[in-house]
């Protein structure tokens, strides 16, 4: 008799001992997945941060230095200056800090001699526009884009 209280012990203590591990395996499958989740949306708040505090607008041309102004919230780098819908390449500059102005110095042979230039200035989530009269290098009409679209998905 002494024999069967001793085995219903064990088979108890390994019934709860299955069951520890269970609970922790359980446990730290959803620890992951939480994390993985908690990572995917900080990475999209500091994504909704950036585009929000992405903004900057032409500030004057004179037919080969482009002025921007950064009128945002945090530093701009990488930006691409289209003129007539065509890339244009520009000496390299530091990043414009928040309120600060930058004079993007163009590449003269990739300028058409138009009357009226359209100039483009994109980075990462945002756009500006401006039609610019070269007879007198003043902005004519200017246009702001948010580029909602341009969000990678990793």
């Amino acid at each position: 008799m002494r024999k069967k209280g001793v085995t219903q012990i064990v088979s108890v203590l390994l019934l709860v001992l299955i069951a520890v591990l269970l609970l922790f395996l359980v446990f730290g499958f959803f620890n992951d997945i939480s994390e993985m989740f908690k990572s995917s949306a900080e990475k999209q708040s500091d994504i909704e941060k950036h585009k929000l505090g992405e903004k900057f607008r032409v500030d004057g041309f004179d037919g080969q230095n482009l002025k921007i102004k950064n009128t945002g919230t945090i530093e701009l780098s990488d930006l691409e200056v289209y003129i007539e819908n065509n890339p244009v390449s520009y000496a390299p500059i530091q990043p414009i800090q928040p309120g600060q102005i930058a004079t993007l110095v163009l590449n003269k042979d990739e300028i058409p001699v138009e009357e009226n230039l359209t100039v483009s200035v994109k980075s990462a989530y945002f756009m500006t526009q401006v039609i610019i009269d070269t007879s007198t290098n003043t902005i004519i009409s200017e246009d702001w884009i948010v580029l909602i679209n341009e969000v990678e998905a990793s």
